[in-house]
């Protein structure tokens, strides 16, 4: 990332103002953790970055009498992620503004739409029939797994078992 100033920071989260945004004023809120992507950020830290960009955004509204913003994730190299960080861009827009984050939308036929809805349910419905076996809980109530059974997800190093694992928290 290019030189930015911090306006704050804790242990979470920081908020700089990059030198070179899409516009004067866009900030990005930064997760200060090892997630790559949105889906390995813990859900409390996610949370804490969506209520600063409500606020912030409130601020720009106020501050810079913008007319809207944009919020924005690049999640994954294939939507333009260059960061090795979860970063939640807020982005000040005026009417006339130049910044064109506008694209052509196409309409799915209705073959592809029940596919790919097919594919979400699936989806969910296997992370809800996933066998979890739990050996222990520990003093703060979380459940470590441990099995040699080959179904059984522990999801140390899975994406979709941690995410599964996260639903159960």
């Amino acid at each position: 990332m290019s030189e930015a100033l911090t306006l704050l920071e804790d242990d979470d989260v920081a908020v700089r103002m990059p030198r070179t945004g899409y516009v004067a004023g866009h900030l990005i809120i930064t997760a200060r953790s090892d997630a790559m992507i949105l889906e390995e950020l813990d859900e409390a830290v996610l949370t804490k970055m969506y209520t600063l960009a409500n606020r912030l955004g409130g601020v720009l509204f106020e501050a810079l009498e913008c007319d809207g913003t944009n919020l924005l994730i690049q999640n994954g190299v294939a939507a333009g992620q260059i960061d090795e960080a979860v970063i939640l861009h807020v982005i000040p827009r005026w009417e006339e503004d130049g910044l064109d984050l506008s694209w052509d939308s196409t309409e799915a036929d209705e073959t592809m739409l029940n596919q790919v809805l097919d594919r979400l349910e699936y989806a969910q419905n296997d992370d809800e029939n996933r066998r979890v076996q739990p050996s222990r809980e520990d003093e703060t109530g979380s459940v470590d797994v441990e099995s040699d059974d080959p179904d059984v997800v522990d999801g140390s190093d899975n994406y979709y078992a941690k995410q599964f694992k996260r639903g159960l928290e």
